[in-house]
């Protein structure tokens, strides 16, 4: 046991890799073990750490012309191994994580007119979503503690759409999206890389989500879909499942003004850039008054397009004054969305540096402080996966340089770190089950050194993610608004 703390010690060269391996240890092994969590938390005082915070598809894609990067060209300085590339039948897979948007659900919002009046059958859209969740899971917090219901989750379950459904609910078409890439992953890393075993297992793999319904279905299906029932390595072994949780006030897994209230002008600003976007006020007055909607309404493109993406993934008859132009309608707001983030990015430099830091920057972290630990500590994770939201999604493919639209439903994101026969580590990114070429990259494989070059600007600890140690905070003078986008 001595030996064991000495080792969580002497591998922590970091702050992020001691939180990362600290919720490893409580989550794994010795997760049923009061006196070890007293131990670890322990080191983290004395080290003035706060332990409470630590952590470790059918979709219809409207495409763009070119990718949006946070960096310019030539900024990223060519990776220094390109010419010593391996083969990947060379590489030894160490560890894989993967970062999955929840499947379709309900609106999250009610919206007035046409579009408000849409018929959200329930009996239908819930139909034997209980099928997909069929190995037993629990949800708790990094103290192992249970965590009650999210205001959010209250507060859609007052708003009820004709048909009875309420919103941002996981439905059974979102299950089966779940069920797909969960199948897609088994068949890759448990049938043939055999890298984690068929049955889940708490040593290898972890779990993790937030505490909104829709990601603990999402989490939930994607376990079932890929595992069978846990193994019990001791007597006194649950054969439930554990996925991580936080409460919302603590999360930092999707951009979170609650734990870095600047989010909300940087939010602001990005409003700011889509309202300055030719012809774009004009088309939301248009749609307005094609769908009843009164003119003085406020309402943003981001709100429309939720409502109208999660009717169109679920066939939901369209009012007849969009029956023709529906899917126009969709990839016009599709390209505004692209539009105002390209704004951002080439207008004001200083806003979306900070703004994308402080959006994940403790993502981005988490990844790099996974990666090391994998790499230096054998008793390490094997896999973790994340059920996280587009809001997340969507920063991180800017700072990986191939963002080109809306990440769709059941997205996924992998980064797999690999290590040659002269211990040189390497990193391969997937998005959508495809793999992605870094800025500066001239291949699906990199070296983690270009990888951390790429990445590591954007990392922050959560303990300092929201602080002036990372620049000034920008002053942005908007009206106040809130995210949805989650």
């Amino acid at each position: 046991m001595k030996r064991s703390i000495k080792n969580i010690i002497l591998f922590a060269t970091t702050t992020s890799s001691l939180a990362t391996i600290g919720t490893y240890w409580l989550y794994s092994n010795h997760q049923r073990d009061i006196k070890t969590k007293f131990i670890i938390k322990n080191i983290f005082d004395k080290l003035n750490l706060n332990f409470s915070t630590v952590h470790a598809r059918k979709n219809t894609i409207v495409s763009t012309d070119e990718n949006i990067s946070y960096y310019p060209p030539g900024k990223i300085k060519p990776d220094p191994k390109a010419a010593h590339i391996p083969k990947l039948e060379d590489l030894n897979l160490v560890n894989v994580q993967v970062f999955y948007r929840h499947g379709a659900r309900t609106p999250l919002k009610r919206l007035p007119g046409l579009l408000g009046e849409l018929e959200w059958n329930a009996h239908e859209l819930f139909k034997n979503s209980s099928s997909y969740t069929s190995v037993p899971c629990k949800w708790l917090n990094f103290m192992g503690q249970f965590v009650s219901e999210s205001d959010e989750d209250k507060a859609n379950q007052k708003i009820v759409f004709n048909g009875g459904a309420s919103a941002g609910l996981l439905t059974t078409l979102g299950h089966e999206q779940i069920y797909e890439l969960g199948t897609r992953l088994k068949n890759d890393y448990i049938l043939t890389k055999e890298f984690v075993k068929p049955h889940f297992n708490c040593n290898e793999v972890y779990a993790r989500c937030t505490n909104i319904n829709r990601m603990k279905c999402s989490s939930h299906g994607l376990i079932s879909s890929m595992f069978h029932v846990p193994v019990k390595i001791h007597d006194d072994d649950s054969k439930e499942v554990v996925i991580a949780i936080e409460e919302l006030n603590r999360e930092f897994m999707f951009p979170n003004p609650r734990i870095c209230p600047p989010l909300i002008e940087v939010m602001n600003a990005y409003l700011q850039a889509m309202n300055s976007i030719p012809q774009y006020l004009a088309d939301l007055e248009a749609l307005k008054k094609l769908t009843n909607i009164d003119k003085d309404t406020k309402l943003t493109v981001t709100e429309i397009y939720d409502t109208m993406k999660a009717a169109d993934a679920h066939g939901i008859p369209r009012p007849l004054p969009l029956l023709v132009e529906w899917d126009s309608w969709m990839e016009k707001f599709e390209r505004y969305v692209h539009q105002s983030y390209n704004m951002l990015l080439n207008l004001d430099k200083h806003t979306f540096r900070h703004g994308l830091r402080w959006s994940i920057g403790p993502v981005l972290d988490t990844i790099l402080a996974n990666m090391r630990s994998a790499l230096t500590c054998s008793g390490f994770y094997k896999m973790e996966l994340y059920a996280i939201h587009d809001s997340t999604l969507n920063p991180l493919l800017m700072v990986l340089g191939n963002f080109r639209s809306w990440v769709p439903f059941a997205a996924d994101l992998i980064f797999e770190v690999y290590r040659d026969t002269k211990s040189h580590e390497w990193v391969r990114i997937l998005y959508l089950g495809k793999p992605l070429i870094l800025p500066g990259a001239e291949n699906e494989i990199c070296s983690m050194a270009h990888f951390i070059n790429v990445t590591g600007r954007m990392a922050a600890p959560f303990e300092t993610f929201c602080s002036e140690k990372h620049g000034p905070v920008p002053e942005i003078k908007f009206k106040q608004s809130s995210f949805i986008g989650i």
